[in-house]
């Protein structure tokens, strides 16, 4: 079983978006703490992404600060998709057409920062090595 790192975190989240728990329709009289707990797995969600795509997961001390700042990133986009379709997530272009907002949470933005962090997922093991050797001697 892997175990995630976390590259960003609640509070920064919430301080970075501004969300709060009336924005989402969440009751804190009824669940005080829900609203943590959908950053919480949202988070979870954009640290796994992170990992997927570099196929170089990070320890708890080794997080480059590029890891923090795209997690932030994807977890807001989270965010602003839930804010979207929790007040529209439809439009109406006239009487008899509508269309879903499209929303991007991992975007290219995003892959192209954590671009030098990818490592290859090629196994070269069984992989042929050519080799040229050069020497002093000269070849008739």
């Amino acid at each position: 079983m892997r175990i995630i790192t976390f590259y960003c975190n609640v509070v920064d989240v919430i301080n970075f978006t501004q969300i709060t728990p009336a924005k989402l329709g969440i009751d804190v009289r009824k669940d005080p703490n829900k609203l943590e707990e959908i950053i919480l797995k949202w988070i979870t969600h954009a640290s796994n992404m992170i990992d997927e795509y570099t196929n170089n997961p990070k320890k708890e001390t080794e997080i480059p600060p590029i890891y923090e700042n795209v997690c932030l990133r994807i977890t807001a986009h989270m965010v602003a998709s839930a804010e979207i379709y929790k007040n529209t997530s439809m439009v109406n272009i006239n009487e008899w057409t509508e269309r879903y907002v499209p929303l991007r949470i991992f975007t290219q933005a995003e892959k192209d920062d954590l671009e030098p962090y990818k490592k290859s997922t090629v196994d070269y093991r069984n992989s042929e090595i050519e080799m040229l050797t050069i020497t002093g001697n000269k070849v008739l």
